[in-house]
């Protein structure tokens, strides 16, 4: 399972957001491996997609691209760093974080809808 944030749910349905980086200890994911993608890890009923693992691997983040944070499903780097703050509180152009890319195997646009309601025309347009 791969926990987002609800406002990730339809820039990963809609493929804009196919990369996403995770502050783990150790790997939790392997290429190959399909993980359920939801908005709460404690409720089943909030899984929007399930995705395939086409890569994992360790980066710093201040080695991230504008083409790294639009992966991210933001618009460029400032956007991301900006997204990572509200996540973790602090950007640290040092830290090592794992990059998982994915693909969406499975869409859920019935949860989606319930979770988020229906998308924006920028989203549908992206």
């Amino acid at each position: 399972m791969l926990p987002f944030k609800l406002y990730h749910v339809w820039l990963i349905l809609f493929g804009a957001k196919i990369v996403t980086r995770r502050r783990w200890k150790v790997r939790r994911a392997v290429p190959g491996g399909l993980h359920w993608a939801q908005t709460n890890r404690f409720d089943p009923d909030t899984r929007f997609a399930r995705l395939k693992v086409l890569e994992v691997y360790k980066e710093r983040l201040g080695d991230m691209t504008e083409r790294d944070a639009r992966k991210e499903g933001c618009r460029n780097l400032k956007a991301f760093r900006k997204v990572w703050k509200s996540l973790h509180g602090t950007w640290d152009p040092h830290e090592e974080v794992y990059v998982v890319e994915f693909e969406v195997v499975q869409a859920l646009y019935h949860v989606a809808k319930a979770l988020v309601g229906q998308p924006t025309k920028e989203l549908v347009a992206a």
